[in-house]
């Protein structure tokens, strides 16, 4: 990238930017055209700068630290600027996005997509924005459907934080696709996965490289397809993006001993039936991370009654029935979801499974994320899993309270 290419010179006209707006004399750039740009009394002049600027503005788009400089700016157009200063920068955006879209270019994307300056900007600025990452992906990846993976998104988090959760998002495609162009195809068409950016891009570049390799036993992982406030709360929704280095030191202490199966689920019942689908595939499971927005009763995966894995389905439901046998002797169950070890009438969620399973499940009885997770092989060769979540961790041995 440009950024990291030391052969880069900063096109010369630079300085005539800086000068051209630097109004207020402070050298805060972003600062005096916002100052102009809200006083009644010099808007016209904040608006006649960035017009005058337009091209200087173009040419830095191909250079990330360059335009990294002015994103503000960048915004400005689309917020303030005239309709035809708005094309401009939209196409000049869209062609540069076509050959380059280097990490700048997508986080002023998703600013244009989600920031939000005024009331009347808000509807036009993520139109705006989501025509132009729908432009360039139409052309760099024609493979994906950008719809369904920006709805897919929207509902991976609640609106104020899903600019970063598209960011994440286009970032981590970037990455994958430099590495292997299939990956990416793989993930969705085969694990229902379209959340990249919560997870480390070695876990999810390993999936298609391991998909036909049986040398090691699986650890099936779970996490939710939707995690929007349909789901959550709105201080939780999203709560997925946050729990990455948990899930990078548990990918990395499995180097060498299992195979991690990843696989977001949509419902209660697809959950009950991966186990099913990953031991014919691979063979037993040694053990299973479950991560969703959790009760004493359930863990949801989606929205409403079917989107939830409930007490009652591990009673009643056949796949429930039949999950022992993809199970090898006494697995190990981690589970990051609030309160399914806690006890509010009968056998918490948690304590249910590990009868069910007879093995080992490692919850929580308390409102709070998972602070660790561990890979570990004993010294008579057995795989088992480990955890610690931030508070509150509990573990069952086939249905009782034992020492975690």
């Amino acid at each position: 990238m440009a950024a990291t290419d030391e052969t880069h010179t900063p096109p010369a006209d630079r300085t005539l930017l800086i000068d051209a707006l630097d109004y207020d004399g402070s050298g805060e750039v972003a600062d005096a055209i916002f100052t102009l740009l809200g006083s009644s009394e010099q808007h016209e002049a904040g608006v006649l700068a960035l017009e005058n600027n337009i091209g200087v503005l173009v040419s830095l788009l191909e250079h990330e630290d360059e335009m990294l400089r002015f994103q503000d700016l960048y915004k400005a157009i689309f917020v303030f600027g005239t309709d035809e200063m708005q094309d401009v920068l939209a196409q000049a955006i869209v062609t540069t996005g076509v050959t380059n879209l280097h990490g700048g270019l997508i986080s002023v994307l998703s600013d244009f997509s989600y920031s939000v300056y005024n009331k009347e900007a808000t509807t036009t600025l993520h139109e705006t924005g989501i025509g132009l990452i729908k432009s360039i992906y139409a052309n760099r990846h024609p493979e994906l459907d950008i719809d369904d993976l920006l709805a897919s998104w929207e509902v991976s988090t609640s609106a104020r934080d899903l600019q970063f959760v598209v960011d994440q998002n286009l970032r981590s495609v970037e990455r994958i696709y430099a590495v292997d162009k299939q990956a990416i195809p793989f993930l969705i068409g085969t694990r229902n996965v379209k959340d990249f950016g919560r997870y480390p891009d070695a876990l999810l570049l390993s999936q298609k490289e391991a998909e036909l390799r049986t040398d090691l036993p699986s650890v099936l992982v779970v996490y939710p397809r939707e995690d929007s406030p349909r789901v959550a709360s709105i201080r939780d929704a999203g709560a997925f993006y946050r729990n990455h280095q948990a899930l990078s030191g548990f990918y990395a202490s499995t180097e060498g001993k299992v195979y991690v199966r990843l696989f977001e689920s949509e419902s209660g019942e697809m959950t009950l039936q991966l186990p099913h689908h990953a031991s014919a595939k691979w063979g037993q499971l040694v053990g299973e991370a479950l991560f969703g927005h959790g009760s004493s009763n359930s863990i949801a995966f989606g929205a409403g009654k079917t989107g939830s894995l409930d007490r009652v389905m591990l009673e009643d439901s056949a796949y429930a029935k039949e999950l022992p046998g993809c199970f090898g002797a006494n697995p190990t169950v981690i589970i990051g979801a609030c309160s399914t070890a806690r006890r509010d009438w009968g056998a918490p969620f948690a304590q249910t499974y590990s009868r069910l399973l007879d093995g080992k499940v490692i919850a929580t009885d308390a409102a709070t994320n998972l602070f660790s997770m561990d890979c570990v092989k004993t010294p008579d060769g057995r795989i088992t899993l480990d955890a610690v979540h931030t508070v509150g961790s509990t573990a069952f041995q086939s249905g009782v309270v034992v020492e975690n």
